[in-house]
């Protein structure tokens, strides 16, 4: 960097910083954070990381306000969280230059009856979904309309058809996988397909998002087929920057579950820093030609809770432990403690990795 050239602050917004902190630093940016966890290093990637108990308008706008007044910020980015706030995304917007998706976009994605006439109409396959409770016995999902990471699905019973702000979607037996891109609102640029895991350790949070690996479930047909569904769904939406949509495999079936407009979990698989520089400028990361893939595999788990647990004073993470509470914090019972993130030139290595940084971590803590 040539000399009196300042670094570009980005200013990150999500329920966890960390990643997209790494991103920024990776990418020779300077993070400040606002998040709810403020976890060990998030604070070491970070400029500065305010704690706010919830990302609502209530805790956000003071803490917008304050940076607006003491930092030069060049851009802001928000992750995981913000999009069940629009009034948050909206503040944001409009106090910073917002890089990705603009809050309508955000909003037509996130009403799920204009999301999925949308995908109708585009011919795009996806399960059956409804907005009225179903007056057959089929075995259905109910899913919150602002639901993030598989939080709050569960398996419909007939005394559940009576909730406010949930949409029902009929449950499919498959593969969950994921494809991450790039978007300026008028192309794509494919980054990579992944198979995500949920949690099945605990009914109540089955549809847990617990992971992911950038190892495809798709074949190449149908790898052709969700590629030419994002060139209709980025032209009709308008999408920028990083996105994922989330797809589950049936057999020769691919059907589409969502779209989340905004950096997901599964960008640590590829290149960070790459990819945060191009969600600042999506036409440089679309470039023909331009890969963020590395050789082998990768992939990124959260590690829960056992048992209610307090976090030590001194504790010795292993290595490919991220996204640390602090010493003193309390951790409930099913909650994330951590997570993981390994590469291997094999999946049978990298799976191996994961069982056995799981097991240091519980011994650590006594749980399991």
């Amino acid at each position: 960097m040539s000399e009196g050239v300042r670094p570009k602050r980005v200013l990150i917004v999500a329920h966890s910083g960390r990643m997209l902190a790494q991103a920024a630093k990776n990418a020779g940016f300077i993070p400040l954070v606002v998040d709810l966890y403020a976890d060990q290093d998030t604070q070491a990637l970070s400029a500065k990381v305010f704690q706010v108990t919830e990302l609502s308008q209530q805790y956000l706008l003071p803490v917008l306000n304050m940076i607006k007044q003491e930092y030069v910020v060049d851009h802001a980015c928000f992750g995981s969280g913000l999009e069940a706030y629009p009034e948050s995304l909206s503040a944001l917007s409009n106090a910073f230059n917002l890089s990705g998706n603009v809050p309508s976009v955000v909003q037509k994605i996130q009403d799920k009856a204009v999301f999925f006439s949308i995908l109708k109409r585009l011919a795009i396959a996806f399960p059956d979904t409804v907005f009225s409770a179903p007056d057959d016995d089929a075995d259905w999902l109910i899913k919150p309309m602002q639901g993030q990471g598989g939080l709050g699905i569960r398996h419909r019973i007939r005394q559940d058809d009576f909730h406010d702000n949930v949409y029902w979607q009929r449950y499919i037996e498959g593969v969950p996988g994921s494809v991450l891109f790039l978007a300026n609102s008028c192309q794509s640029h494919i980054i990579g397909f992944n198979t995500q895991w949920c949690r099945r350790d605990d009914d109540q949070h089955a549809f847990l998002f617990s992971g992911v690996i950038n190892q495809s479930p798709l074949n190449e047909f149908q790898q052709q087929t969700v590629a030419e569904w994002l060139e209709l769904l980025v032209s009709e939406l308008g999408l920028t920057g990083l996105n994922s949509l989330d797809f589950m495999v049936q057999g020769d079936k691919v059907l589409v579950v969502e779209i989340n407009p905004r950096p997901s979990a599964s960008m640590q698989l590829y290149d960070m820093g790459g990819l945060m520089a191009a969600q600042i400028d999506p036409l440089a990361g679309l470039m023909p030609g331009h890969s963020f893939r590395y050789d082998g595999f990768c992939a990124y788990q959260v590690v829960f809770a056992g048992q209610d647990l307090l976090v030590p004073d001194a504790v010795c993470w292993p290595v490919h432990a991220v996204d640390l509470p602090g010493p003193g914090q309390r951790i409930r019972q099913g909650s994330p403690l951590c997570s993981l993130i390994v590469r291997n030139a094999t999946v049978e290595g990298l799976l191996q990795a994961l069982k056995a940084t799981r097991k240091r971590i519980f011994q650590i803590f006594n749980t399991g």
